[in-house]
């Protein structure tokens, strides 16, 4: 290009300047904009697929508890020390919530005892900033995270409180798991967490609660102690005003009969905390059939049912299984409508156990074992299977026999219905020793169209059972993701 003369070269510069600042102002202020992805993906020609890229940021500022929180007339403290990003699953072992009312979890960075509750307020988000150190522009400031409301009463006092949602399996906007910010009396902020009924969480596991914690100083590990609110009244262990109720109690043992303390096991709402021989008691559970599940860290989800007879006691023993990492490129997250045995929690302060309620039945016991086949005397370790998987992928159930015959039983294997090239069993049948067990491990492969297949894996011989399956393959170019951050 010529320029001639200095108008015409003052001309181009202020026009050279102000595309210049134009395009950086653009990129300031479109936050939609090309980049590059340094990832690969293998396709085919004549295939058209649809790929979606997702901007994750770290959140290093705040880590995640969830779990169960149930009421056992248990005192002892419970705290957990946490780091940025971290997510948690601490199972909260109260002494008391009140029956027929919302429930809360809190959680603070100072003993509950400590906790000025005689002037709660409600704080602003700039103070909630100002708490965790974080501008309102920034992406993880409590501005941009806090940006709903929820109710909480806290004693005889009602509050509208900055809150926030975190996600669960299958609910694309989250509206179950709530989480909020209080202050006390000193000026102290702290956290409410809503209690709900029973979930699938965003990881498939029992929980009814989720919440979010800041990490007050950056960069160092925080301890939070979690309580209830202190303004519960609860009647006293033992001592139900049901007049038509049962109570249940057992052992709860891992697969080599060893005993498991510190599992939460739970019948109709009422829970119990299994003591250091593997005892559980829950009592005035109302009569009829109640659903029953046990968790514990480290161990898949016992899930099962048991009547409650009018005041007698149901012997019901579980059996946990421990859980197995799957690989992480097979494993696609269940749905929620899943019921495989999950994970449960790890617990070694438990202290002395659970009390068993005033004297003792002189009546006998009705026995129900879970699980079992042929009068208790076969064990199968699993009740049902429901598994998702995509096209092309593979994942391995393990399912454990275990016999409490004095003689060596003789077990064959099956698959019946539309299972065929979808599992295959390692082996078709086997001896189980007296007093014993077995494994059988089951492939299954995502080698079929997507869609939802039903059978049943049937357990021949010396014993019968039928152990229901359903799978269903996803379209391989689909991939449900959830998180809970």
């Amino acid at each position: 290009m010529k320029l001639d003369t200095p108008l015409k070269k003052a001309a181009y510069v202020l026009i050279l300047a102000t595309l210049i600042l134009s395009s950086i102002n653009g990129l300031i202020v479109i936050t939609e904009y090309i980049g590059m992805i340094t990832t690969s993906h293998a396709g085919k020609g004549g295939y058209i697929y649809e790929m979606n890229v997702e901007r994750r940021f770290p959140v290093e500022r705040w880590a995640a508890v969830y779990g169960l929180a149930v009421a056992v007339g248990f005192n002892n403290p419970q705290l957990q020390t946490l780091q940025g990003g971290q997510l948690e699953e601490e199972n909260l072992i109260f002494d008391c919530f009140q029956e027929d009312i919302e429930n809360e979890v809190y959680a603070s960075t100072v003993p509950r005892e400590q906790v000025d509750l005689t002037n709660v307020q409600v704080p602003t988000l700039a103070e909630i900033d100002t708490w965790i150190n974080r501008s309102a522009s920034e992406f993880t400031s409590a501005t941009n995270t806090f940006t709903q409301t929820i109710q909480v009463t806290l004693g005889a006092s009602t509050y509208t409180v900055p809150a926030t949602y975190t996600y669960k399996v299958n609910e694309s906007t989250p509206a179950t798991f709530a989480t909020g910010v209080l202050k006390d009396g000193q000026g102290r902020l702290f956290i409410v967490a809503k209690v709900v009924d029973y979930q699938t969480g965003f990881n498939n596991r029992i929980f009814n609660y989720q919440l979010l914690v800041p990490l007050v100083s950056p960069g160092n590990p925080q301890v939070w102690y979690f309580w209830p609110d202190p303004n519960d009244v609860c009647p006293d262990q033992g001592n139900g005003t049901d007049d038509r109720a049962g109570n249940v109690e057992g052992n709860v043992t891992d697969e080599s009969g060893l005993p498991i303390q510190g599992v939460i096991v739970e019948v109709s709402g009422r829970a119990s905390v299994s003591d250091s021989a593997g005892f559980y008691s829950i009592t005035d559970i109302p009569v009829g059939n109640h659903s029953i599940f046990a968790v514990k860290e480290g161990y898949q989800v016992y899930y099962s049912n048991v009547s409650v007879l009018e005041d007698e006691t149901t012997i019901h023993n579980i059996v946990l299984t421990q859980e197995v990492q799957e690989n992480p490129y097979t494993d696609i997250g269940p749905g929620q409508n899943d019921n495989p045995p999950v994970t449960p929690n790890e617990f070694t302060d438990f202290g002395p156990g659970e009390d068993v309620g005033p004297g003792q039945y002189d009546f006998q016991p009705i026995i129900e074992q879970p699980k079992v086949i042929e009068g208790q005397e076969i064990i199968i370790t699993l009740k049902d299977l429901k598994r998702k998987l995509r096209e092309g992928e593979y994942r391995q159930e393990a399912i454990r026999i275990l016999s409490y015959r004095d003689s060596t039983i003789q077990a064959i294997y099956k698959i019946d219905g539309n299972l065929t090239d979808i599992i295959v069993l390692d082996k078709a049948q086997s001896a189980i020793p007296p007093n014993g067990e077995d494994q059988l491990t089951i492939t299954i492969y995502g080698s079929k169209p997507p869609g939802i297949y039903n059978g049943s894996i049937l357990f021949d011989g010396d014993f019968n059972y039928t152990l229901p399956v359903e799978i269903e393959i996803l379209d391989k170019n689909k991939l449900p993701v959830e998180a809970l951050l």
